[in-house]
């Protein structure tokens, strides 16, 4: 689903209208770039350019909006320190999504357009999840 599918979903489904959804500013893109010194993936950048300014309509405990997701990493690096779970994720991850901080959805910026996405749920045992293929995996470098 492309970001601009995503965003007609979200309208069509009456879960906020075309003013509520507000995209990121390119400035903003850099920002998060320059903070996690990372390369963004172009299907992530065109999300946040497209409806990542304001998605807190999905739901107050689902955290998915810049720059609300700034804090994300060091909230997953907590939860993962807190509550020896024993697992360690990737420098180059950069973590977009989570709910309640308890679940968090991260992706490696290793330059693939179609990044594969991970799952850390607190709930599970702390596992990592391959997104994809919903088994658990060895966290790559």
């Amino acid at each position: 689903m492309t970001p601009g599918e995503f965003k007609i979903a979200i309208i069509e489904n009456e879960l906020a209208t075309a003013d509520e959804l507000i995209g990121a500013a390119p400035c903003d893109i850099i920002n998060l770039e320059k903070s996690f010194s990372v390369q963004l993936p172009d299907s992530y950048k065109n999300f946040l350019l497209c409806c990542g300014k304001n998605m807190e309509k999905l739901g107050s405990m689902l955290i998915l909006s810049y720059p609300d997701i700034l804090n994300l990493r060091d909230s997953l690096d907590n939860l993962i320190e807190e509550e020896e779970l024993g697992i360690r994720i990737p420098k180059k991850s950069f973590v977009f999504s989570s709910f309640d901080e308890l679940i968090f959805d991260f992706f490696i910026c290793n330059g693939n357009p179609d990044p594969v996405i991970y799952r850390v749920d607190e709930g599970c045992s702390g596992q990592a999840s391959n997104m994809r293929h919903r088994m658990p995996i060895s966290m790559p470098d």
